[in-house]
Protein backbone atom coordinates (compact mmCIF):
# COMPACT_ATOMS: atom_id res chain seq x y z
CA UNK A 1 0.00 0.00 0.00
CA UNK A 2 2.52 2.36 -0.46
CA UNK A 3 4.80 4.94 -2.73
CA UNK A 4 2.92 7.13 -5.47
CA UNK A 5 1.88 4.51 -7.66
CA UNK A 6 4.93 2.38 -4.61
CA UNK A 7 2.59 -0.53 -4.80
CA UNK A 8 -0.06 -2.45 -2.91
CA UNK A 9 1.61 -1.11 -0.12
CA UNK A 10 4.31 0.78 -0.78
CA UNK A 11 4.27 2.69 -4.16
CA UNK A 12 4.60 1.53 -6.95
CA UNK A 13 2.31 2.87 -7.51
CA UNK A 14 -0.37 2.18 -5.95
CA UNK A 15 -1.87 1.14 -2.88
CA UNK A 16 -5.00 0.09 -1.45
CA UNK A 17 -5.55 0.49 2.18
CA UNK A 18 -8.48 -1.25 3.90
CA UNK A 19 -9.87 -0.10 7.15
CA UNK A 20 -12.78 -2.28 9.03
CA UNK A 21 -14.91 -2.39 11.90
CA UNK A 22 -14.65 -5.77 12.64
CA UNK A 23 -18.05 -8.07 12.94
CA UNK A 24 -17.51 -9.18 16.34
CA UNK A 25 -18.16 -5.69 17.50
CA UNK A 26 -21.30 -6.25 19.49
CA UNK A 27 -24.15 -3.71 19.52
CA UNK A 28 -22.11 -0.18 19.88
CA UNK A 29 -23.86 2.69 20.67
CA UNK A 30 -25.88 4.39 18.20
CA UNK A 31 -23.70 7.31 17.76
CA UNK A 32 -20.25 5.98 17.82
CA UNK A 33 -18.30 2.45 15.92
CA UNK A 34 -14.70 1.64 16.35
CA UNK A 35 -12.83 0.44 13.75
CA UNK A 36 -10.12 -2.57 13.19
CA UNK A 37 -7.45 -1.47 10.78
CA UNK A 38 -6.01 -4.40 8.72
CA UNK A 39 -3.23 -3.46 5.62
CA UNK A 40 -2.46 -5.78 2.74
CA UNK A 41 1.52 -5.81 1.80
CA UNK A 42 1.74 -9.21 0.10
CA UNK A 43 1.62 -6.96 -2.94
CA UNK A 44 4.16 -4.57 -1.70
CA UNK A 45 8.10 -4.27 -2.85
CA UNK A 46 10.15 -5.78 -0.56
CA UNK A 47 12.77 -3.49 -1.30
CA UNK A 48 11.22 -0.02 -0.28
CA UNK A 49 8.80 -1.86 2.54
CA UNK A 50 12.40 -2.49 3.94
CA UNK A 51 12.77 1.85 4.10
CA UNK A 52 9.61 2.30 6.49
CA UNK A 53 9.79 1.59 9.76
CA UNK A 54 6.79 2.75 11.08
CA UNK A 55 3.01 3.15 9.82
CA UNK A 56 -0.25 5.17 11.62
CA UNK A 57 -3.43 6.45 10.60
CA UNK A 58 -4.89 9.91 11.81
CA UNK A 59 -8.82 10.20 12.24
CA UNK A 60 -9.68 13.87 11.91
CA UNK A 61 -13.14 15.60 12.18
CA UNK A 62 -12.96 17.97 9.09
CA UNK A 63 -15.90 20.23 10.32
CA UNK A 64 -14.36 21.48 14.16
CA UNK A 65 -10.45 20.63 12.75
CA UNK A 66 -9.85 17.93 15.62
CA UNK A 67 -8.02 15.06 15.73
CA UNK A 68 -10.11 11.88 17.09
CA UNK A 69 -7.70 9.29 17.02
CA UNK A 70 -3.59 8.70 16.44
CA UNK A 71 -3.52 5.52 16.42
CA UNK A 72 0.10 2.99 15.11
CA UNK A 73 0.40 -0.09 13.37
CA UNK A 74 2.15 -2.74 13.80
CA UNK A 75 3.18 -5.57 11.30
CA UNK A 76 1.55 -8.73 12.90
CA UNK A 77 2.72 -12.81 12.24
CA UNK A 78 0.51 -12.99 8.84
CA UNK A 79 2.21 -10.76 7.19
CA UNK A 80 -0.55 -7.94 7.42
CA UNK A 81 0.09 -4.08 8.91
CA UNK A 82 -2.99 -4.12 11.54
CA UNK A 83 -4.06 -1.79 14.42
CA UNK A 84 -7.34 -0.98 16.61
CA UNK A 85 -9.05 2.25 16.97
CA UNK A 86 -12.40 2.60 19.40
CA UNK A 87 -15.25 4.90 20.09
CA UNK A 88 -15.38 6.81 16.62
CA UNK A 89 -17.78 8.57 15.61
CA UNK A 90 -20.54 7.36 13.58
CA UNK A 91 -22.92 9.47 11.23
CA UNK A 92 -20.67 12.06 10.37
CA UNK A 93 -17.54 12.76 7.69
CA UNK A 94 -14.45 11.81 8.70
CA UNK A 95 -11.21 12.84 7.39
CA UNK A 96 -8.43 9.29 7.20
CA UNK A 97 -5.03 9.84 6.66
CA UNK A 98 -2.48 6.95 6.52
CA UNK A 99 1.27 7.45 7.09
CA UNK A 100 4.57 5.50 6.28
CA UNK A 101 7.52 6.71 8.26
CA UNK A 102 11.44 6.41 7.50
CA UNK A 103 13.33 6.72 10.86
CA UNK A 104 16.08 8.83 9.39
CA UNK A 105 14.03 10.67 6.63
CA UNK A 106 10.59 11.04 8.00
CA UNK A 107 7.47 10.97 6.41
CA UNK A 108 7.89 8.94 2.92
CA UNK A 109 4.41 8.07 2.22
CA UNK A 110 1.06 9.75 2.51
CA UNK A 111 -2.68 9.67 1.62
CA UNK A 112 -6.15 11.02 2.86
CA UNK A 113 -9.51 9.64 2.22
CA UNK A 114 -13.23 11.20 3.58
CA UNK A 115 -15.79 8.74 4.75
CA UNK A 116 -18.75 8.26 6.92
CA UNK A 117 -18.52 4.85 9.40
CA UNK A 118 -21.84 3.41 10.05
CA UNK A 119 -22.85 1.98 12.97
CA UNK A 120 -23.17 -2.16 13.54
CA UNK A 121 -21.83 -3.19 9.78
CA UNK A 122 -18.02 -3.28 8.72
CA UNK A 123 -16.76 -0.36 7.23
CA UNK A 124 -14.47 0.11 4.50
CA UNK A 125 -12.26 2.90 3.49
CA UNK A 126 -9.90 3.13 0.90
CA UNK A 127 -6.86 5.41 1.01
CA UNK A 128 -4.32 5.45 -2.01
CA UNK A 129 -0.61 6.29 -0.46
CA UNK A 130 1.59 8.37 -2.55
CA UNK A 131 5.30 9.12 -2.16
CA UNK A 132 6.56 11.93 -0.53
CA UNK A 133 9.77 11.61 -1.44
CA UNK A 134 11.37 11.69 -4.51
CA UNK A 135 11.04 8.54 -6.49
CA UNK A 136 12.07 6.36 -9.75
CA UNK A 137 9.59 3.32 -9.81
CA UNK A 138 8.51 1.16 -12.76
CA UNK A 139 5.12 0.73 -13.65
CA UNK A 140 3.78 -1.84 -13.59
CA UNK A 141 6.25 -3.21 -11.16
CA UNK A 142 5.41 -6.73 -11.87
CA UNK A 143 4.62 -8.95 -14.68
CA UNK A 144 2.95 -12.46 -14.71
CA UNK A 145 4.48 -13.89 -17.64
CA UNK A 146 4.25 -17.33 -18.93
CA UNK A 147 7.57 -19.40 -20.36
CA UNK A 148 6.15 -19.97 -23.86
CA UNK A 149 5.48 -16.19 -24.07
CA UNK A 150 7.18 -14.89 -27.09
CA UNK A 151 5.61 -11.35 -27.11
CA UNK A 152 7.19 -8.39 -26.10
CA UNK A 153 6.34 -6.62 -22.96
CA UNK A 154 6.78 -2.93 -21.94
CA UNK A 155 7.65 -1.04 -18.75
CA UNK A 156 7.18 2.49 -17.87
CA UNK A 157 9.37 4.08 -16.13
CA UNK A 158 8.16 7.19 -13.68
CA UNK A 159 9.74 9.46 -11.50
CA UNK A 160 8.17 11.74 -8.17
CA UNK A 161 8.40 14.61 -6.43
CA UNK A 162 11.46 15.98 -7.89
CA UNK A 163 11.04 19.84 -8.46
CA UNK A 164 12.01 21.56 -11.45
CA UNK A 165 14.02 18.49 -12.83
CA UNK A 166 15.48 19.48 -16.43
CA UNK A 167 17.19 16.43 -17.16
CA UNK A 168 17.73 13.35 -15.84
CA UNK A 169 20.35 9.97 -16.90
CA UNK A 170 19.84 6.62 -15.30
CA UNK A 171 20.36 3.08 -15.92
CA UNK A 172 18.12 -0.17 -16.33
CA UNK A 173 19.95 -3.15 -15.30
CA UNK A 174 18.77 -6.81 -16.07
CA UNK A 175 19.96 -10.51 -16.13
CA UNK A 176 20.59 -11.72 -19.90
CA UNK A 177 19.94 -14.81 -18.37
CA UNK A 178 16.25 -13.85 -18.63
CA UNK A 179 15.58 -10.89 -20.61
CA UNK A 180 16.26 -9.49 -23.84
CA UNK A 181 15.91 -5.61 -24.12
CA UNK A 182 14.26 -4.46 -26.93
CA UNK A 183 13.87 -0.55 -27.10
CA UNK A 184 13.47 2.32 -25.08
CA UNK A 185 11.20 4.91 -26.45
CA UNK A 186 10.52 8.81 -24.87
CA UNK A 187 7.01 8.60 -22.97
CA UNK A 188 4.34 10.36 -25.40
CA UNK A 189 3.75 12.51 -22.46
CA UNK A 190 7.11 14.56 -22.97
CA UNK A 191 7.52 16.56 -25.96
CA UNK A 192 9.03 15.28 -28.62
CA UNK A 193 10.29 18.96 -30.07
CA UNK A 194 11.60 20.13 -26.89
CA UNK A 195 13.33 17.04 -25.19
CA UNK A 196 16.74 15.13 -25.73
CA UNK A 197 15.81 11.48 -25.41
CA UNK A 198 19.10 8.84 -25.19
CA UNK A 199 19.32 5.22 -25.18
CA UNK A 200 21.98 2.71 -25.84
CA UNK A 201 23.09 -0.62 -24.41
CA UNK A 202 26.32 -1.41 -22.79
CA UNK A 203 27.46 -3.78 -20.03
CA UNK A 204 30.20 -2.75 -16.93
CA UNK A 205 31.70 -5.47 -14.54
CA UNK A 206 28.07 -5.86 -12.94
CA UNK A 207 26.06 -7.17 -16.02
CA UNK A 208 24.39 -5.50 -18.80
CA UNK A 209 22.29 -2.62 -18.68
CA UNK A 210 20.38 0.19 -21.12
CA UNK A 211 21.57 3.42 -20.09
CA UNK A 212 19.09 6.45 -20.93
CA UNK A 213 19.14 10.08 -20.60
CA UNK A 214 16.09 12.62 -21.26
CA UNK A 215 16.33 16.19 -20.88
CA UNK A 216 14.83 19.15 -21.64
CA UNK A 217 16.78 21.41 -24.18
CA UNK A 218 15.74 25.07 -24.00
CA UNK A 219 17.69 26.55 -20.59
CA UNK A 220 16.48 30.10 -21.30
CA UNK A 221 12.88 29.46 -20.18
CA UNK A 222 11.33 28.20 -17.48
CA UNK A 223 10.96 24.57 -18.47
CA UNK A 224 11.16 21.21 -17.05
CA UNK A 225 10.31 17.83 -18.04
CA UNK A 226 8.12 17.05 -14.91
CA UNK A 227 4.51 18.02 -13.81
CA UNK A 228 4.08 21.40 -11.32
CA UNK A 229 3.76 18.16 -8.35
CA UNK A 230 7.80 17.35 -9.57
CA UNK A 231 5.95 14.00 -11.48
CA UNK A 232 6.58 12.54 -15.17
CA UNK A 233 6.85 9.29 -17.10
CA UNK A 234 9.87 9.38 -18.89
CA UNK A 235 10.13 6.79 -20.90
CA UNK A 236 8.58 3.28 -21.84
CA UNK A 237 11.02 0.04 -22.11
CA UNK A 238 10.04 -3.16 -23.94
CA UNK A 239 11.69 -6.73 -23.38
CA UNK A 240 11.19 -10.32 -24.20
CA UNK A 241 12.02 -13.50 -22.68
CA UNK A 242 15.46 -14.56 -23.37
CA UNK A 243 14.39 -18.31 -23.92
CA UNK A 244 11.66 -20.38 -23.12
CA UNK A 245 10.97 -21.19 -19.29
CA UNK A 246 9.91 -24.99 -18.27
CA UNK A 247 10.05 -24.71 -14.55
CA UNK A 248 8.65 -21.27 -12.49
CA UNK A 249 11.24 -18.34 -12.24
CA UNK A 250 11.71 -14.86 -11.60
CA UNK A 251 13.83 -12.37 -11.82
CA UNK A 252 14.16 -8.25 -11.28
CA UNK A 253 14.55 -5.14 -13.37
CA UNK A 254 16.40 -2.80 -11.74
CA UNK A 255 16.53 1.59 -11.96
CA UNK A 256 20.67 2.94 -11.10
CA UNK A 257 19.73 6.85 -11.05
CA UNK A 258 23.23 8.32 -12.53
CA UNK A 259 22.87 12.13 -12.78
CA UNK A 260 19.88 15.15 -12.31
CA UNK A 261 19.93 18.44 -13.22
CA UNK A 262 17.95 21.54 -12.09
CA UNK A 263 16.78 23.76 -15.20
CA UNK A 264 19.55 26.44 -14.53
CA UNK A 265 22.47 23.63 -14.80
CA UNK A 266 23.24 22.73 -11.04
CA UNK A 267 22.85 19.17 -9.55
CA UNK A 268 20.65 17.13 -7.68
CA UNK A 269 22.30 14.27 -6.11
CA UNK A 270 20.88 11.12 -7.23
CA UNK A 271 20.92 10.22 -3.31
CA UNK A 272 17.70 11.88 -2.67
CA UNK A 273 15.83 9.21 -4.82
CA UNK A 274 14.26 6.20 -3.31
CA UNK A 275 14.36 3.57 -6.13
CA UNK A 276 11.92 0.45 -6.73
CA UNK A 277 12.65 -2.83 -8.48
CA UNK A 278 10.51 -4.52 -11.20
CA UNK A 279 9.70 -8.41 -10.89
CA UNK A 280 9.07 -10.55 -13.65
CA UNK A 281 7.38 -13.67 -12.91
CA UNK A 282 7.62 -16.82 -14.95
CA UNK A 283 5.38 -19.56 -14.64
CA UNK A 284 5.36 -22.77 -16.86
Amino acid sequence: MLKKSIYSVLITASILMVLGCESKIVSPPKNQTSLAVRIDISDASPKLLAAVDSFQVIVVDPAISETLAVSPLTLDTTGFIVGQIDTLPAGINLEFTAQAFDMQVGLIFGGTANSVLEPEVVNNVFIFLSPVVPLMKFTPRHFDITGTDTSAHTFDVKIFNVDSLFGVSFRVRYDPNYLITLNATLDQSQGPSGVIFFEADSSDAVGPYKAITVSETDTTRARAIVNVGGDAVLCNIRFVLERPFTLADSTLIQIEPTGMTHQNGTFIPTGILYSDDALVRITP
